[in-house]
């Protein structure tokens, strides 16, 4: 049902007074901050002023159903868009149509799981609907994951095909084993393009997200066609999604977070606009948000803190009304700045999600606004949620008191894949209502006066580095496994910025011979880059509490000084190698680097790449994508490739001196003989 501005005025209304949890918060606080939200509400449009109401779960015959008539409706309007290819409502359409008969031809109709193996591109899409329209269920695998993560998640899917593009051709080949591998370019230039027109239940599952789990081993949140209509519903009506709508979404598709923007936005006919930060300038987001005309950003809170540092104190996107943050803290300053670069009817959306339950609350904030505790509060539950606060024996916490975050409602994730061990632990049925089931979140906080949740951080050992949850016992599980470890213990520490980095404490097995350099190389075939520690310490032994158990709290943080590395520390020789290792020093917080210290050895993260990548822009204004420092991984290979950039982009007579600088850098010597 279409709606206008005027017309959402009461949904506004409503959609607060149902979300209100503790009805004993003090009356007038709630009344203000429900009488803010309203106003919010009523403005958080897309200038065009109207926008398309999204029915409840229930009224929809079925997901892909919903998107075909969506296809029909917008056809020759753009779908998605990443760098410079873009495919309309119609071609997307059908080239899903494409992977879905060639699927079933193989495969049969019947449900599976099928991995894609893939960068951020609009055939990841096209693969995502192909796989749902052929009744089969997706499992996104990072690219950048070691290769023992990616086939423990193919054993445990028990997958017995695997599509893929051609930069990860390869790579799909070396974890495949007898699994088909199916090029998404043949699914898609070829085949059938008519609808299939299948029946495919609610309950059938949609996707899965392979998270961090206590046991080393990675679990995988099913998500099913319900919850996904569920959490579109909540993203479109809250956020007044439109046609109109450009929505950005910043940071790999691999991971849960971006699901809400893929379906809000296809769902209602608006464009999607990808932003891959593995493989983009983060230096360049600016620009791209605003030559895309991008209304609608999300990610995570630590993206949106890079990009305050990168524009200027009078830079604006006059297009962008709505930034959407979630997946970690945001922090009053954070906010605040933010706030800074938005014009003054723009709107910042925070949220509390998980894989398991995509939206459990929403708050709104407007450029006026401020935050009133260091960590911003995560707004009030979403429709048919419920949100309690229990204490360690259970009970119902009074309102100030902090607690156990606990969901209660009807769409969340039937549990965890092939473990019905840790579902029973996170899942129960509520026994007032068999319908609702409740969701143990893990998560401490506490109900506000006016009602918001506040998180306090977590009841167990998981964190949040690089905006994905993390057990820490993972970690020291990897750290274990290495070769030469007898024990080890992780500590998650904030640094001086907003970002937790871990510490992490070895001790080697009698008689080893342990370097951090060999050690981090270990850890990183079994982790994702993310979770490897940026600070490693080798000690003789773990300090233990009365308990006999390690004592956390007497670990002494690791301190700036370079790392114990296999290669001796060597000097800059020019001056391009002094400013970037000085760059390197800066952001990694470390005492010294010498120029073939390599970036992951030296504790380096992807968050850290970026800003590194931006810095070099700033000095040297040639635009390195962050992967460069994956790839390039030393000072002296980044100060060849700046050299070698440069030299494209000044008169000619300066190209000699420059010449001369990289025959300088490319020299080798007795040190580059010991690499």
């Amino acid at each position: 049902m279409q709606r206008t501005f005027e017309g959402a005025l009461h949904v506004c209304c409503t959609y607060e007074a149902r979300h209100m949890v503790a009805s004993d918060t003090h009356p007038t606080e709630r009344d203000a901050v429900l009488a803010k939200q309203r106003e919010l509400l009523a403005r958080c449009f897309h200038p065009t002023g109207g926008w398309t109401e999204f029915p409840r779960p229930e009224t929809i015959p079925s997901l892909v159903g919903y998107f075909e008539e969506q296809a029909a409706r917008y056809a020759d309007r753009p779908a998605v868009s990443y760098a410079g290819c873009v495919l309309t409502y119609d071609q997307l359409n059908r080239a899903a149509n494409r992977v879905a008969h060639a699927l079933i031809e193989a495969r049969s109709a019947d449900p599976e799981p099928i991995p894609m193996l893939m960068h951020t591109s609009v055939d990841m899409i096209v693969a995502l609907w192909g796989i749902l329209k052929a009744g089969k269920f997706y499992v996104s695998l990072s690219p950048f994951d070691p290769p023992a993560r990616r086939a423990q998640v193919l054993h445990d899917l028990g997958a017995r095909v695997l599509i893929t593009d051609a930069e990860n051709h390869e790579t799909a080949l070396a974890v495949a084993g007898e699994r088909h591998i199916f090029p998404i370019a043949a699914l898609c230039d070829a085949g059938p393009d008519h609808n299939l027109k299948l029946e495919i239940a609610h309950d059938a599952y949609a996707y899965i997200i392979f998270t961090s789990s206590s046991t080393g081993q990675p679990k995988g949140v099913i998500v099913d066609r319900g919850d996904v209509l569920f959490f579109t519903r909540i993203a479109v009506n809250s956020f007044h999604l439109c046609p109109e709508e450009r929505q950005g979404i910043i940071g790999a598709l691999s991971f849960s977070g971006p699901a809400p923007q893929i379906y809000g936005g296809l769902l209602t006919g608006g464009c999607l606009c990808f932003y891959d930060l593995h493989r983009q300038s983060e230096r360049a987001m600016a620009a791209w948000l605003r030559n895309e005309r991008i209304t609608y950003a999300s990610s995570v809170p630590s993206v949106f803190r890079r990009l305050t540092q990168i524009v200027g104190p009078d830079e604006r996107f006059p297009d962008l009304r709505l930034i959407g943050i979630g997946g970690d803290r945001l922090y009053r300053e954070d906010l605040e700045r933010i706030q800074a670069m938005m014009e003054s009817d723009g709107i910042i959306r925070h949220h509390l999600g998980m894989s398991e339950v995509k939206y459990l609350t929403l708050g709104f904030w407007g450029r006026e606004m401020r935050s009133d505790t260091p960590v911003v509060p995560v707004g009030h539950p979403v429709e048919d949620t419920e949100i309690r606060i229990v204490d360690e024996e259970g009970h119902e916490a009074p309102p100030g008191e902090i607690g156990e975050v606990w969901v209660k409602g009807r769409y969340m994730s039937p549990g965890y894949w092939r473990r019905p061990d840790l579902t029973a632990r996170a899942y129960a049925r509520d026994p007032a209502n068999p319908d609702l089931r409740i969701c143990h979140t893990g998560d401490l906080g506490m109900i506000r006066p006016d009602g918001a949740l506040l998180l306090t951080g977590r009841a167990d050992a998981q964190v949040k580095l690089g905006g994905q949850r993390v057990e820490l016992s993972e970690i020291e599980t990897a750290l274990r496994a290495a070769e030469g470890v007898s024990e080890a213990a992780v500590v998650a520490r904030q640094t001086g910025g907003s970002e937790l980095i871990v510490h992490a404490y070895v001790v080697p097995a009698t008689g080893a011979r342990l370097s951090v350099a060999a050690l981090r190389r270990q850890v990183a075939e079994r982790v994702p880059a993310y979770m490897i520690p940026a600070r490693i310490a080798l000690l003789d032994a773990l300090p233990l509490n009365n308990n006999g158990k390690t004592d956390r709290r007497a670990l002494v943080p690791i301190g700036d000084e370079r790392p114990p590395l296999e290669m001796p520390c060597v000097a800059p020789r020019t001056p391009v190698e002094a400013s970037v290792a000085a760059i390197w020093r800066e952001v990694l917080s470390l005492d010294t680097v010498g120029i073939y210290d390599r970036f992951l050895e030296l504790g380096g993260q992807s968050l850290q790449a970026t800003r590194i990548a931006g810095r070099i822009l700033d000095a040297f204004l040639v635009d390195l994508p962050a992967g460069s420092l994956f790839n390039t991984p030393t000072v002296a290979e980044i100060a060849a490739l700046i050299v070698q950039q440069q030299a494209t982009l000044i008169d000619p007579v300066d190209v000699e001196r420059l010449l001369a600088a990289l025959e300088a850098t490319d020299r080798t010597d007795d040190i580059r003989d010991i690499a």
